[in-house]
């Protein structure tokens, strides 16, 4: 009790309050990096394996882990994880070159059915509006605009890192705050100190950093690392490599492209498309074969 205690908040929800002592229990137990890399790369690249090589029992031993890992950690990207990735699977399942389009459509027709419930129902403050707004709507389209405003807002005038919060870096320049970007944004806000506003690659790693010169750097630099992991899995077809790294695109869309690298598992990629055999890409063949974009 002593190891979560201080995080314990009586106005959190029981989701929220599992989460932060799954989380100081999982530090304290030295647990917290499998645990990332168990919900970013391995149970969805099992996910990704079963319906790839139509393995329903895999599927289901990988999706129970996915909810006995959420049950201890609170986090809903793992209990979202196996419907995503299944959604991905038969997004990429025909021909690949409209794969863009298509999500493009599946995105807008969700927004619109969303909007028109909740508007022509009077259901804002229904149970599946308010699943539905704070889960996907706010999570993946509206937190991401409101935090890059409010990471802008709050480094005009503050000191900017120069990448002093990445773990390396901080040897060699001095980290200027005393709490984690996020932590900072939020006590800015007024928020507590337990809430840590976490933004995206452009946020964090860019205007954080360097500014608005930091977005280009940062692309720059992330369009570099994924053009080496493009010629290790070169040899796999792209639908593949695009399912097995699905799960991983969510945490991009939350934390520095730094941290993704080790606690977001993309490492792990590397190594596994390069020892990845090919029998994995010739078990599913799609109806037509083409490069996905």
């Amino acid at each position: 009790r002593a190891a979560v205690g201080h995080r314990q908040c009586r106005d959190v929800r029981p989701s929220q309050r599992i989460r932060f002592t799954g989380s100081d229990i999982a530090t304290a137990a030295g647990l917290a990096y499998p645990i990332n890399w168990l919900s970013f790369v391995f149970l969805p690249l099992l996910m990704s394996i079963a319906l790839l090589q139509k393995r329903p029992w895999l599927l289901l031993f990988a999706a129970a882990c996915s909810i006995l890992l959420f049950a201890t950690q609170g986090m809903k990207h793992i209990l979202f994880s196996s419907p995503y990735i299944l959604l991905m699977y038969l997004l990429l399942r025909r021909s690949g070159n409209i794969f863009g389009l298509r999500i493009v459509w599946v995105m807008a027709l969700f927004l619109i059915g969303f909007a028109s419930y909740v508007v022509l129902f009077n259901a804002g403050q229904s149970s599946l509006a308010m699943f539905s707004g704070a889960n996907i709507v706010l999570r993946i389209f509206g937190n991401n605009g409101l935090l890059m405003g409010s990471y802008q807002a709050f480094f005009s005038n503050h000191p900017l890192t120069h990448y002093s919060s990445v773990t390396g870096v901080n040897l060699f320049i001095h980290y200027p705050y005393e709490n984690p970007i996020g932590v900072e944004i939020s006590l800015a806000a007024g928020g507590p100190l337990e809430w840590n506003q976490n933004a995206g690659f452009w946020a964090t790693d860019g205007l954080s950093a360097m500014g608005l010169p930091g977005i280009v750097l940062i692309s720059l630099l992330m369009a570099l690392v994924f053009y080496v992991l493009d010629c290790v899995s070169s040899r796999h077809k792209a639908y593949i490599v695009a399912l097995c790294l699905s799960q991983y695109v969510l945490i991009l869309i939350n934390v520095s492209f730094f941290t993704s690298l080790i606690t977001g598992g993309l490492a792990f990629f590397f190594v596994i498309f390069y020892l990845m055999p090919e029998i994995v890409q010739n078990a599913w063949v799609p109806l037509r074969r083409s490069t996905v974009y």
